[in-house]
C-alpha cells in the first residue's frame, strides 16, 4: 500500500510552512536582541538561528521555571498569552541538596508575590549564570505560545546573539531582584506627587476684634477719604457738561 500525495497538496503544504517560517523571523527580529544582526547563512552554512526556536503550547498554570532550582539553559520568547513573575519569600536551606527550598507546611502560592508580568513579545528564561537558583517562579496566567531553545541548542546560536539575549535577561533578572528585595521592602514603589504631596500650611485669620484699632481706623478713614474724592470728581464732570 502507499500513500500517495498529489503535487498540489506539496506545494499548498510547502507555501503554508515558508509563510509560518517568515513570520516567525520577523516575530523573532521585532523582539529578540541582537536577531536583526544574523546575517543570511549561505548553501553551506549552518542554519538561520530561528531554527533552533521551536514553539510550544502550554496551558494555564503551567510552571516554566520554579524558583530555588537549577534550571538548564533555556531561553524562551512568550508569542501569546501572559505569565506572572512569582517570589517566595519563605525558604528554607535543605542540606542534603545544598539549596534553599520552599517551606512545605506553606500553602501552595500563599506567600508569594507577583514581582512582574510577562507579555507577548517579551523573553525569560534560566540564569545565564549557569548553575545558579533561580530567584523567580514564571507561572502561566493563561493558556501561551512561547519560541523555546533547548538547552542543548543553545551551543548553535551564534556567540554575539546568544551574548545580547543572556545580558538582556541578566538585566531583567538584577531589575526584577532590585524592585522585589529593595523598592518593596523598603516601600519605594509608592510613588508620590512631588509638588502636591504635601498638605499647604493653613494661615489662621484672626477674628476682626483683635486687629489694632489704630489699623481699623485708618482702613475707615481711606475709604471715606475715596468716596470724598469721588463725589467730588463726579459733581466736576457734572458741571462740566452742561
Amino acid at each position: 500500500e502507499f500513500l500517495l500525495v498529489p503535487a498540489s497538496a506539496f506545494k499548498a503544504v510547502k507555501e503554508k510552512l515558508l509563510e509560518e517560517d517568515k513570520t516567525k523571523k520577523i516575530f523573532l527580529a521585532q523582539h529578540v536582541p541582537g536577531f536583526r544582526e544574523c546575517p543570511i547563512p549561505g548553501p553551506n552554512d549552518p542554519p538561520y538561528p530561528s531554527f533552533y526556536f521551536h514553539k510550544v503550547v502550554m496551558q494555564t498554570g503551567h510552571e516554566f521555571i520554579r524558583q530555588g532550582s537549577v534550571t538548564p539553559g533555556v531561553i524562551y520568547v512568550l508569542c501569546r498569552g501572559t505569565l506572572d513573575v512569582r517570589r517566595h519569600k519563605k525558604l528554607k536551606f535543605d542540606p542534603a541538596s545544598g539549596l534553599m527550598t520552599f517551606i512545605e507546611s506553606e500553602v501552595s502560592g500563599e506567600a508569594d508575590e507577583i514581582v512582574d508580568v510577562v507579555s507577548a513579545g517579551s523573553l525569560f528564561g534560566s540564569c545565564p549564570q549557569g548553575k545558579t537558583q533561580e530567584p523567580f517562579t514564571y507561572v502561566a496566567t493563561s493558556r501561551v505560545e512561547v519560541f523555546k531553545v533547548n538547552t542543548k541548542d543553545l551551543d548553535f546560536l551564534p556567540p554575539g546573539l546568544l551574548h545580547q539575549i543572556q545580558h538582556h535577561l541578566s538585566c531583567l533578572v538584577s531589575q526584577r531582584l532590585k524592585y522585589s528585595c529593595v523598592h518593596r521592602h523598603f516601600g519605594w514603589e509608592r510613588r508620590h506627587n512631588v509638588l502636591y504631596s504635601r498638605r499647604r500650611r493653613q494661615v489662621a485669620v484672626k477674628p476682626e476684634k483683635d486687629y489694632n484699632d489704630s489699623i481699623v481706623k485708618e482702613l475707615e478713614q481711606r475709604d471715606l477719604n475715596t468716596g470724598i474724592l469721588a463725589g467730588r470728581c463726579g459733581e466736576a464732570l457734572h458741571g462740566f457738561r452742561h
